[in-house]
């Protein structure tokens, strides 16, 4: 058996029941150089935590999954998830900085669906625009 191509990333969902450290020691073990990781488990340990088991298993980090969810109607329900992405991003930055050589850092984005008993498809798209607009400086 050849080994596996070297920008094959295994996204954490793939083993979805595993925490971070059997995901990231199943990855290894499988020959895989990279891995997706999910913010639940990530956040279940720490993200100081988890930066240093990524950076022990020698893994390339190529993304982290995720952030979005900016369609809300409510102000306060908007505001919090536009809060929740700037911590997600600073998580992102952190876990490419302790990933293996090659680690990028790309967030991956859920832009949320149409609020419910709305039909507004173009005001979503609107929100989720402003959203990203806010949050572009930050990621930079």
């Amino acid at each position: 058996m050849s080994a596996p191509d070297p920008r094959l990333s295994i996204n954490q969902a793939t083993i979805k029941h595993a925490d971070l450290r059997t995901a990231l020691d199943a990855t290894r073990e499988a020959g895989v150089e990279a891995i997706g990781l999910w913010r639940e488990p990530v956040n279940a340990v720490g993200l100081a935590e988890a930066a240093a088991m990524l950076a022990d298993s020698g893994l390339r980090f190529t993304t982290h999954c995720r952030g979005g969810f900016f369609t809300h109607l409510d102000d306060a329900a908007r505001r919090a998830s536009i809060d929740d992405n700037r911590t997600a991003i600073d998580e992102t930055a952190a876990l490419a900085a302790a990933g293996a050589p090659g680690s990028t850092a790309v967030l991956v984005l859920v832009a949320g669906g149409l609020p419910e008993g709305s039909r507004d498809i173009a005001g979503a798209r609107e929100r989720v625009r402003d959203a990203i607009g806010e949050l572009a400086p930050h990621a930079a």
